[in-house]
């Protein structure tokens, strides 16, 4: 009988130079596996390999492929987002879980009454859409951003209105969005790249008397991270220098030799407590209201920064890795226990197939 290819991946998002735990999962005694990594920039290519660890260099989305053969055919399994690899550490990210959570700036927006220029960028991983949701800004009769069921974001600009289109807002996964706003022009960007562009956003924007992450018509949901505010336009080459890791140099673009970019606000949501603090000297903390337990809302927000703008690279073949067979003792201060790949202590045992750390040695959990 032909192979049944299946594999788990352990711990699937990483930062780059980590390493991910593969396992071959194949029914009816396959004789040769082969594994391809297909990333943003680089294809890697494993010939071999039952259990084994592969680290990645190049940050990005990798959708994996088990190729199993053996005398009487092949078969192929193809998991997409399969390995995640981050190019930073995002470390925590703000998780709206309450109908009611609203995060809401304690100081204006901005100081003019108005302005022609304006950007957003923000990481986001929702765990729903509906009609209507992720909510940002005041109201639809002033200024919001909101996403309807089918991930059409809208930019609300007192009587104008501007749309993404369809499917621009994808649930269930990390992705990067910038919302330009310039003269009118409203440009909406995902992990970079420009989705659509519209031209009736109004001449100008107006100061909304108040600002929120969530509203009471267009709740938030899931989690997001690295929220920031400016005020100018950007093209596609600057938000990729900006949205794949943390700003670190963040009050240059207030008062030093990027201060045209007048960045207005600054969350990174670092934080396991309180209100939401604003990283700059704007210092324009942001009040959580509606939100249950205080550490609930603080989660790490593995997956962010996960982008890759580099060239396509050559492909890497690997011919052969070091198979973990099962029951291998390791070298570790763990002794009796179930653990997890990171070190972490599974009181109530293994809650799905995988490799574990089970009194010391590496045991396969089917």
């Amino acid at each position: 009988m032909a192979p049944e290819a299946d594999f788990i991946v352990n711990e699937p998002v990483v930062m780059k130079g980590e390493s991910v735990h593969l396992t071959s999962l194949s029914k009816h005694n396959p004789t040769d596996l082969q594994w391809t990594f297909a990333g943003t920039v680089q294809k890697t290519i494993v010939n071999g390999g039952q259990s084994f660890d592969l680290s990645f260099e190049e940050p990005g989305i990798y959708d994996v492929t088990l190729k199993a053969t053996n005398a009487k055919g092949s078969n192929s399994k193809t998991q997409e987002r399969a390995v995640i690899v981050t190019n930073a550490n995002s470390y925590n990210g703000l998780t709206f879980s309450q109908s009611a959570a609203q995060v809401t700036l304690s100081k204006p927006l901005f100081e003019e009454e108005s302005t022609q220029v304006l950007t957003i960028d923000w990481w986001m991983n929702p765990s729903k859409l509906s009609s209507y949701c992720l909510g940002i800004g005041e109201s639809t009769s002033t200024f919001m951003l909101r996403t309807d069921a089918s991930g059409i974001m809208y930019f609300h600009n007192g009587n104008k209105t501007a749309n993404s289109g369809k499917e621009f807002v994808i649930a269930g996964q990390w992705h990067h969005y910038t919302v330009m706003y310039n003269k009118g022009t409203v440009k909406f960007y995902r992990d970079s790249k420009q989705i659509a562009s519209a031209t009736n956003g109004g001449a100008t924007l107006a100061r909304p008397s108040t600002f929120s992450i969530g509203t009471s018509s267009a709740q938030m949901t899931g989690s997001i991270d690295e929220f920031r505010v400016w005020r100018c336009s950007m093209n596609q080459s600057i938000i990729q220098g900006l949205c794949n890791e943390p700003l670190e140099d963040y009050e240059e673009y207030i008062s030093g030799s990027h201060a045209n970019y007048h960045l207005l606000l600054y969350y990174q949501f670092n934080q396991t407590g309180g209100d939401v603090q604003d990283i700059t000297s704007n210092g324009n903390t942001g009040i959580r209201t509606g939100f249950g337990p205080d550490g609930d809302a603080w989660d790490l927000s593995k997956g962010v920064f996960c982008l890759n703008f580099g060239s396509k690279k050559d492909d890497v073949i690997i011919d052969g890795v070091e198979s973990v067979d099962n029951g291998q003792p390791i070298t570790d201060k763990r002794k009796r226990g179930i653990y997890d790949l990171s070190g972490r202590r599974l009181d109530n045992g293994p809650l799905k197939p995988g490799l574990y750390i089970i009194d010391g040695k590496k045991r396969l959990i089917k």
